[in-house]
C-alpha cells in the first residue's frame, strides 16, 4: 500500500504501479476486507488504508466491484457505537494511556482503524457542487459552525478576539 502511494507520487514507472495495485487487489479476502499480514484475518485498519490508497492513487474508483466489496466489509464490521475495533499486535513499549476511545488496550490501533475506515467510506459520498457563498465566505461559514458548538475555540481563520474592555 505504501509502495503504491510512492509509485504514484514518483510517477516514474506505470508498469510497477499497475503491478503493485494488482498485488494489493489479489490479497482481498473473501469477506471483502484486507489483512494486515497475509496470515491474519481482514480488519478495518488494513481495509481502510488499502481502500484509501487504491482510490487516492486512481488504481480503483468507488464504482469498482472490489472497492464496493471493501466498503461492505467495513460496514459489516463496524461496531454499534460507530467505531471499528482492531486488536493490537504490538508489544507494550510505553505505558497505556486512556484516551476515552472505546476498546481498552486496543484503542490506539482502533482510533487509526476508525479514521481510515471513515476516510474510505467518505470516498463513496457523491461530490456535490459547492454553493458560491460557501466558497466566497469561509470565515462566515466557520463562525456559523463554531456557534453551533458553544464550547468551541475560535476558528484559525478568524482574527484574535479583542480584550473585553467593559470590565
Amino acid at each position: 500500500m505504501h509502495r503504491l502511494r510512492a509509485l504514484h507520487l514518483l510517477d516514474v514507472d506505470e508498469a510497477a504501479f499497475k503491478k503493485e495495485a494488482a498485488e494489493l487487489l489479489a490479497v482481498q479476502a473473501a469477506d471483502g476486507g484486507w489483512p494486515q499480514k497475509l496470515d491474519t484475518a481482514s480488519d478495518a485498519y488494513a481495509t481502510g488504508t488499502v481502500l484509501a490508497a487504491l482510490h487516492d492513487t486512481g488504481a480503483l474508483t468507488v464504482k469498482d466491484a472490489k472497492f464496493q466489496r471493501g466498503l461492505r466489509y467495513l460496514l459489516t464490521v463496524r461496531g454499534t457505537d460507530g467505531t471499528w475495533h482492531v486488536r493490537k499486535r504490538t508489544h507494550d513499549v510505553q505505558p497505556f494511556f486512556e484516551s476515552n476511545f472505546p476498546h481498552g488496550v486496543d484503542q490506539f490501533i482502533s482510533i487509526s482503524a476508525t479514521s481510515w475506515a471513515a476516510y474510505s467510506l467518505l470516498r463513496a459520498v457523491p461530490k456535490v457542487e459547492r454553493k458560491p457563498y460557501l466558497v466566497a465566505h469561509p470565515q462566515a461559514v466557520a463562525r456559523v459552525l463554531a456557534s453551533a458548538r458553544p464550547d468551541s475555540e475560535r476558528h484559525p481563520t478568524e482574527p484574535p478576539a479583542k480584550p473585553d474592555e467593559s470590565k
